[in-house]
């Protein structure tokens, strides 16, 4: 293998190692806004270098047909120390605000959507019970009053043709309270004068 080839090769793996550092940033951002428990974080560990270790993989597959020399981990490490050094504050500082950024375009969308969707909905749907109550109650009243007139209407007729049978019936009971009163009267007169004596 040529040292032109060789430089090559130890320039990607430099690449690659500020790629792993930005990685691991980008990690490291959500594992600050996630605020995850113990085993979740295990598991995005082995996320990240399930990530990681392909990309260097494929890279010395490309690169140099997959050959591994000293100068490759000295290519990873060196390029991790740049980035560490020389990039990773600034771009935790720029990831953290565009996710901040992001959170408060999320956070916009979500009242705009809620103020221009969710309300009217809730406003028709709400409407809509109110029509569909104040129909009920409308047609339970006049339902009632159709069954009221009904009753009146049939009590009406019921008596209308009992008359007959009312006259029979009620002079009977004409004289039997006029007998009771005659002698209610009776009774009266001559409890006044025996008290006299």
């Amino acid at each position: 293998m040529s040292i032109i080839v060789q430089f090559h090769t130890f320039l990607w793996t430099v690449v690659n190692g500020i790629a792993l550092g930005l990685l691991f940033d980008i990690y490291r951002v959500f594992r600050i806004f996630l605020r995850l428990s113990k085993f979740f974080l295990f598991l995005t560990d082995l996320l990240y270098w399930f990530f990681a270790i392909p990309l260097v993989f494929f890279t010395l597959l490309f690169v140099n047909d997959g050959e591994v020399r000293i100068y490759i981990f000295l290519g990873l490490f060196l390029g991790g120390i740049l980035y560490f050094y020389f990039m990773s504050s600034l771009m935790m500082r720029f990831l953290i605000g565009l996710v901040r950024w992001l959170i408060q375009l999320y956070e916009s969308v979500k009242k705009m959507i809620h103020f221009i969707v969710i309300k009217p909905l809730i406003f028709l749907f709400r409407f809509l019970l109110r029509s569909v109550q104040i129909i009920f109650i409308s047609a339970l009243t006049i339902v009632w009053w159709i069954i009221l007139k009904l009753y009146h209407l049939l009590t009406w007729m019921f008596l209308w043709l009992m008359r007959p049978f009312n006259r029979v019936w009620g002079n009977k009971n004409k004289e039997q309270n006029r007998s009771y009163n005659k002698k209610g009267f009776f009774q009266r007169i001559k409890k006044l004068f025996s008290k006299k004596k």
